[in-house]
């Protein structure tokens, strides 16, 4: 069994950047120009401290026939452009013609699943 933390921490999960501005103890203001900031900044740093790749596109173990052909398959791409652009639907009629309450999905899916979500699943597929 697992212990508490662990079991908290897997729970909280989709809490991630799920709530409002609001509960910032700081003005809306310092909040739009510290993110800005932050995000200015890591990509000044990223340009001068990662000028050229690192990452090869040979480098790595190349997958078995059978898995490579699945994944490189076009009708897997259709359907899951397919599955994106529903859940990109959705998500935009929830933010036009939703109502603005807690049971709106649209923070969940922009932070939670985008923000988050993509980048683990980036780390474990590549680039998606």
């Amino acid at each position: 069994m697992g212990s508490p933390a662990l079991i908290a921490a897997i729970v909280s999960v989709p809490a991630h950047g799920v709530g409002s501005r609001q509960d910032l103890p700081l003005p809306f203001t310092a909040v739009l120009i510290g993110a800005a900031t932050a995000l200015l900044v890591s990509f000044v740093a990223l340009g001068f401290l990662w000028p050229e790749p690192a990452l090869h596109a040979d480098s790595g173990h190349p997958l078995s026939a059978r898995p490579a052909r699945t994944l490189s398959s076009s009708v897997l791409k259709v359907v899951l452009v397919a599955l994106a652009l529903l859940l990109a639907a959705w998500t935009a009629m929830a933010l036009i013609f939703g109502v603005d309450d807690a049971h709106n999905p649209v923070p969940y899916v922009v932070y939670v699943w985008l923000w988050s979500g993509l980048a683990v699943l980036s780390l474990i597929f590549g680039p998606i």
